[in-house]
């Protein structure tokens, strides 16, 4: 844990970086994931965290669902219809400062 966040602040900030991540790698719309954060918003909870782009790949590096050079993650095709799709590590760093 690199910001001692609790859980759901955590859940919130990720939820946000599948959008991102699911609007350039599922054909995830833009409108759909602003209405996400925009609900997040609504109930106080964070949908950014500023950090040290270097540290987050490390962890993410050695994330439980890395299979190789990739990572699985769960993107959305839309709102409630999520896919499991690995994306290679080095996608995600090139991604990562529009994560963070």
């Amino acid at each position: 844990n690199l910001h001692n966040l609790p859980h759901g602040h955590a859940v919130s900030i990720g939820m946000v970086a599948a959008c991102t991540l699911s609007e350039k790698f599922s054909g995830f719309h833009f409108e759909e994931g602003k209405r996400i954060v925009q609900l997040l918003q609504r109930y106080h909870l964070p949908v950014d965290l500023e950090s040290d782009a270097d540290r987050v790949f490390e962890v993410l590096k050695k994330d439980k669902k890395r299979d190789g050079d990739s990572i699985r993650f769960v993107l959305l095709e839309k709102i409630g219809k999520g896919i499991v799709k690995p994306l290679p590590v080095e996608r995600i760093r090139e991604n990562l400062s529009v994560l963070i």
